[in-house]
């Protein structure tokens, strides 16, 4: 009789390993932006969640930039970035020009991976600079830098007007 004890301790011990741990982690996930104290927007439930990530409920792009669009509007000017969650994935969203350009010019080493995938052999123009990440992203800005100086801007500036 004591095997059926040994068993039932098992399955529960797998029940908590299998069952517990994700829960536990999902709250984590889910309260990233709050145990930082960033203003955050509350991500969807995790039905809605489900959905998505089973292709029952597409995202169409123009969800997608509404959303990014009621974020800017409803976190500008109280904060310089606000949270928010795509999925289970907390995201940032910068806010303010100066630390936007801070990211992107002073400290460009640090945020050269964007996240965006790209194909670079079956689609070309989907591996921009933007889409780019780690070395491929350097060499390319290295043979982008000279087109993009001063003089030539002003010139192609100019050449606008």
């Amino acid at each position: 009789m004591w095997w059926v004890w040994l068993i039932v301790g098992v399955v529960l011990a797998v029940l908590v390993i299998f069952v517990i741990t994700p829960l536990i982690l999902i709250c984590y996930k889910r309260n990233y932006w709050r145990w930082h104290q960033v203003p955050f927007e509350a991500p969807a439930p995790e039905f809605e969640i489900l959905q998505r990530l089973l292709g029952l409920r597409p995202t169409l792009e123009w969800e997608e930039l509404e959303h990014y669009d009621s974020l800017y509007r409803t976190f500008k000017g109280r904060s310089p970035f606000c949270g928010f969650y795509h999925h289970l994935q907390p995201r940032a969203l910068i806010l303010d020009r100066e630390l936007i350009m801070q990211i992107l010019i002073k400290n460009f080493s640090n945020f050269n991976d964007r996240g965006i995938y790209h194909n670079s052999k079956d689609d070309p123009l989907s591996a921009d600079l933007y889409s780019r990440r780690g070395n491929e992203w350097k060499e390319m800005r290295l043979r982008l830098e000279p087109i993009f100086g001063k003089d030539e801007m002003r010139h192609l500036y100019d050449g606008l007007r």
